[in-house]
């Protein structure tokens, strides 16, 4: 009646670079700039549930880390981690499924610019509910 899942992701977002990016008064040019866009890391683990034959519960388990971009090696404090969890109920009719589900966030931490603002402002997560249908060809 379980059904055990998982999910590992690292995404390397990679870098570009930004044409005449600031002025350097020095050589009183404007220079260039390399962007290493903040890579990605998400951890998801979770079970479903088959009480009955077309009624499925679902609970799954997210971490998630977003690093901080980088302009020539400055760190630019917009990383994020977060958790959260993922309740849901799937129903079965045919071919069709129809999934009502939740995101709860349970922990988020900001890198940000502004330390004077509250951090009940910084985070700006909350709940959300999702309703979406499957069709299944197999």
């Amino acid at each position: 009646a379980f059904t055990f899942k998982g999910n590992l992701l690292y995404k390397m977002n990679g870098e570009y670079t930004l044409k005449d990016a600031y002025y350097d008064p020095v050589t009183m040019e404007m220079v260039d700039a390399d962007i290493d866009i903040g890579d990605l890391f998400l951890l998801t683990a979770g079970a479903d549930y088959r009480w009955q034959y077309r009624l499925t519960f679902g609970f799954d388990f997210v971490y998630g880390s977003r690093f901080a971009a980088e302009i020539e090696g400055e760190d630019q404090k917009n990383g994020m981690t977060y958790m959260d969890i993922d309740p849901s109920v799937k129903y079965s009719i045919s071919l069709f499924e129809f999934v009502l589900g939740a995101k709860i966030p349970v922990y988020t931490e900001l890198e940000t610019y502004a330390p004077w603002v509250p951090e009940s402002d910084q985070k700006g997560r909350s709940m959300t509910i999702n309703f979406r249908t499957n069709y299944r060809i197999f």
